[in-house]
């Protein structure tokens, strides 16, 4: 993996429908999606997270009972797990802009 950005399929950007011609996305799908666009370029695991979260999305639409339970909480944190990646690389980010920017001496001011 070389941790390079990867796009992801866009919120509302239609995939295939279904073989009985459904809808591609649900509205939990739908609202997954736009979320992970929200997040921009994906880099390193993310790519990998946005489908395991897309998937389980599509499912929960589909889903019923105790089975929603469990695919709500695992969706829940595979979308932390992706904020948290977001997250992290913003800091770093920040910290490398912070760490290149010239010294200011306080006796020029």
């Amino acid at each position: 993996m070389d941790g390079s950005a990867t796009p992801f399929l866009e919120a509302g950007e239609p995939d295939e429908p279904d073989k009985d011609g459904a809808p591609a996305c649900g509205p939990i799908e739908t609202a997954v999606r736009g979320d992970i666009a929200r997040l921009g370029e994906l880099t390193g695991i993310q790519p990998s997270l946005a489908a395991t979260a897309a998937s389980l999305a599509r499912t929960l639409d589909t889903g019923e009972g105790a089975q929603r339970a469990m695919l709500a909480r695992e969706l829940r944190e595979t979308l932390r797990a992706l904020a948290e990646v977001n997250a992290a690389e913003d800091a770093a980010a920040r910290l490398a802009a912070e760490l290149s920017s010239p010294l200011k001496d306080e006796r020029d001011a």
